[in-house]
């Protein structure tokens, strides 16, 4: 659930107001900017926490391109992360009803609840945040960073 969180206050001046609209507008970037970079399985799905990203973010000086201060922007990378991870766990109730809905074999069904449980069940396991070779290879060609390749075996 999305929850929308309205401070009201009795005689802003004008100042204050454009301060708080200009801060409110570069920690939307900050949010953009976890859902764009983690906000697929590869991301939350693969464990990542909110703290990771503060870490990265710190270590790599990306936390100085939004020019909001420390609390600000960790707090609103951990309300994007949970928000992500909410997501992901809505469409697991899908996932699991569709698994319910079509699947016959016991022992199928078994093994993608396992998968799904396990967050295996996009089609393969990602470390955090950087995808593993296992997904490359699931990856279509025209989809593969410049310079690397797919190569296709015939399964025996």
């Amino acid at each position: 659930m999305k929850v929308t969180r309205i401070a009201y206050s009795a005689h802003l001046n004008p100042g204050k107001y454009a301060v708080l609209v200009k801060q409110a507008r570069r920690l939307g970037r900050v949010r953009s900017e976890v859902w764009q970079r983690y906000g697929s399985i590869g991301g939350v799905g693969s464990g990542l926490r909110d703290r990771q990203v503060r870490d990265r973010w710190l270590a790599d000086g990306t936390h100085a391109l939004f020019g909001v201060l420390a609390n600000a922007w960790k707090e609103t990378v951990r309300d994007a992360i949970g928000d992500i991870a909410a997501n992901l766990a809505a469409a697991k109730v899908d996932v699991r009803r569709a698994i319910s809905r079509r699947t016959n074999d016991p022992d199928g069904r078994k093994r993608m609840f396992g998968a799904l449980k396990a967050d295996e069940w996009a089609g393969c396991r990602t470390g955090p945040i950087a995808t593993g070779p296992d997904c490359r290879s699931r990856t279509p060609a025209r989809h593969q960073p410049s310079g690397e390749r797919t190569i296709r075996t015939a399964q025996p």
